[in-house]
C-alpha cells in the first residue's frame, strides 16, 4: 500500500451497485419496494446529536426504539444510539461499546437494573444493520421484559446479561427528561460516529423487528412501518401524588390505616395503603381516584404489599361519570381469587372500557385471617394507537431540518452540531435512478496507524499515509470522485 495514497483527500462518493460480497451482516443495498431515500451522517467531532425533552410523560414501561445504523469511526468508546436521561445515575441508552457491541442500560436512582452487552460485534463499516429494541417491564417473565434485535433476529448470546428489572418499572426513557439521538443528553457525550436512516419510537408499545423489517438475518430488509397497526398502552394516568389532592385529581378511600394516595406514588412497595377494618373483618372496602377531566381507561394493575395475610384477593374495577357512587355506576372489570405473592404486580385489560372521570377498586375479600387489606400501587392506563404520546419517526428527509418528526406527532427534535451536508444518499436500499445505496467509505480497519478519518469515513487526514475503500471495485464501468484538500492524490 503507497504511502501517500489518498494523502489529505475527501472521498465524495462510490457507486454502491456492487456490493452482494459485502452484506456480511447487514441488509446494504437491499432492493426492494420500501426505499430509504437518505441517511443523517453524525460526526463525533462536530459533536453532532439531535435532543428534545417531552412536555409529558409517556409510557415508561413499554417503548420501542427501531433503526438502521452504518459504523463510521471504530473509536474504542462508547456511543449513544438513543438516551433518555438527567445525569449518569438517571439514564436509559441504547449504544455500542468501546468494543463495539450493542448495549442496553438502565440506572434509576443510582441502582443499576440493566446492563446488556452482545456476544456480536458491529465492525464493519461497509454494513448497514438494523437495531431494534422493545422494552416491556409489565411482562411477567423477567427474560421477556428486554428484548433486543439485530436485522431482524433476537440477540440471545450476551457477554454481559444483568437484568434486575421488577415488573412494571418505570424507566427513563419517556419520562420528563432530556432524551438525545446520537448522543447522550445530559452532558453531552459518547457521541456517535456513522450514519442513522428510518428511526422510529414507538410510545407504548413493545414491537417485533417484523414491523420494520423482513427476510431476518444478513438479507434483512427494510419495510414501511404501518403505525396504523399499532395498539398500546400509555403511561399511568395517575399522577405521582403527594397528597390527596397533589399534583393533580383527588383521592379517596373507605378506609385509611395508611393514607389511599401512598399507592399511587410510584415507588413500588416502599409506601401502601392501608384499610384497618379490625375484627370481624370487612365486606368492602374502596380506593378511588377522580381526574380532573373524563378518561378511557383500557387497563390497570395493582401491586401487592409484602405482607402475605393482607393481599385483595376479590375486587371489582368500577366506574362513574358523576361521583355519586348510588347506583349509576358500571363495573368495568372483575377479578377473584388474585393469588397475589409479595410484592407481586398484576396487570388486567378492560375489555369495554368507557369515559369516566370517577374509579375505583372496591375490595371485597383479603388474603389473610386478620381480614385487613394493603394495597402497594394502583395505576390506570389509557390505550394509545400509532406512535403514542412521545413517538416519532425522524428519517432526515428536510436537509434544513434533520431532526423533523414525521410521524404527524409534532415530537420534533433540535439539531447540534448537524448541517444541511449531513443529509446523505447513503442507504440501506438501492434506488440507482435516485443516486441511492449503500456507498463506499473509508475503511477504519484498513489504513496506516497515523491516518485519521472522519465526515463519515468520507474525509482523510495524517500526511504520507493511507487508507483502502469499504467495497472492492467490480470489474464494470463505475464513477467515483475524491477532492484534494492539497498536495496531491495517488488513487
Amino acid at each position: 500500500m503507497m504511502d501517500d495514497l489518498l494523502n489529505s483527500a475527501s472521498v465524495l462518493a462510490l457507486s454502491a451497485g456492487f456490493i452482494s460480497n459485502r452484506m456480511l451482516w447487514s441488509a446494504a443495498g437491499q432492493g426492494g419496494g420500501y426505499i430509504i431515500s437518505q441517511s443523517i451522517r453524525f460526526n463525533d467531532d462536530d459533536s453532532a446529536y439531535m435532543y428534545r425533552t417531552p412536555s409529558v410523560a409517556g409510557n415508561r414501561k413499554t417503548w420501542t426504539w427501531s433503526g438502521w445504523v452504518k459504523r463510521g469511526n471504530l473509536t474504542g468508546a462508547t456511543t449513544v444510539l438513543f438516551e433518555g436521561g438527567s445525569d449518569g445515575a438517571n439514564r436509559t441508552l441504547v449504544y455500542i461499546d468501546f468494543a463495539e457491541r450493542i448495549g442496553v442500560y438502565n440506572n434509576t436512582g443510582g441502582s443499576n437494573t440493566l446492563s446488556r452487552l452482545s456476544s456480536a460485534v458491529l465492525k464493519d463499516t461497509a454494513a448497514w444493520f438494523h437495531v431494534c429494541v422493545a422494552i416491556d417491564t409489565t411482562e411477567a417473565t423477567a427474560a421477556d421484559r428486554v428484548k433486543v434485535r439485530l436485522n431482524g433476529d433476537q440477540i440471545t448470546l450476551w457477554d454481559t446479561d444483568s437484568n434486575t428489572i421488577s415488573q412494571n418499572d418505570d424507566l427513563n426513557i419517556n419520562n420528563t427528561i432530556l432524551h438525545a439521538v446520537g448522543a447522550n443528553p445530559w452532558t453531552p457525550g459518547n457521541y456517535w460516529d456513522g450514519y442513522l436512516a428510518d428511526i422510529h419510537f414507538v410510545d407504548g408499545a413493545a414491537l417485533d423487528a417484523s414491523y420494520f423489517v423482513e427476510n431476518p438475518g444478513p438479507n434483512c430488509k427494510p419495510i414501511e412501518f404501518d403505525a396504523s397497526a399499532v395498539s398500546g398502552l400509555t403511561g399511568d394516568q395517575i399522577p405521582d401524588m403527594t397528597s390527596s389532592s397533589a399534583p393533580s385529581g383527588t383521592v379517596t378511600a373507605s378506609n385509611e390505616n395508611d393514607p389511599a394516595w401512598k399507592a399511587m406514588t410510584d415507588d413500588g412497595t416502599s409506601s401502601y395503603w392501608q384499610a384497618l377494618a379490625g375484627s370481624p373483618g370487612f365486606t368492602e372496602e374502596w380506593i378511588g381516584y377522580q381526574f380532573t377531566s373524563a378518561k378511557t381507561i383500557a387497563a390497570y394493575s395493582v401491586q401487592a404489599w409484602t405482607d402475605t395475610n393482607r393481599f385483595p384477593e376479590d375486587w371489582t374495577l368500577e366506574a362513574s361519570a358523576t361521583g355519586s357512587w348510588s347506583g349509576e355506576e358500571v363495573v368495568l372489570d372483575t377479578v377473584t381469587a388474585a393469588g397475589f405473592s409479595a410484592s407481586e404486580v398484576k396487570n388486567y385489560t378492560i375489555d369495554t372500557p368507557g369515559s369516566y372521570a370517577y374509579y375505583r377498586l372496591s375490595i371485597t375479600k383479603a388474603s389473610g385471617t386478620d381480614l385487613n387489606v394493603n394495597v402497594a400501587e394502583w395505576e390506570l392506563f389509557e390505550a394509545s394507537t400509532g406512535y403514542g404520546t412521545n413517538g416519532f419517526h425522524i428519517d432526515g428527509r428536510d436537509s434544513a431540518d434533520l431532526g423533523d418528526d414525521e410521524s404527524g406527532n409534532g415530537n420534533d427534535y433540535t439539531t447540534s452540531g448537524l448541517t444541511t451536508a449531513d443529509q446523505m444518499l447513503d442507504s440501506p436500499t438501492d434506488d440507482a435512478a435516485n443516486g441511492v445505496g449503500n456507498f463506499c467509505t473509508l475503511n477504519p480497519l484498513m489504513k496506516h496507524a497515523g491516518a485519521v478519518l472522519a465526515d463519515g469515513n468520507l474525509s482523510y487526514t495524517g500526511g504520507d499515509k493511507s487508507a483502502a475503500g469499504t467495497i472492492a471495485l467490480p470489474e464494470a464501468k463505475i464513477y467515483f470522485e475524491v477532492t484534494p484538500a492539497n498536495q496531491h492524490v495517488l488513487i
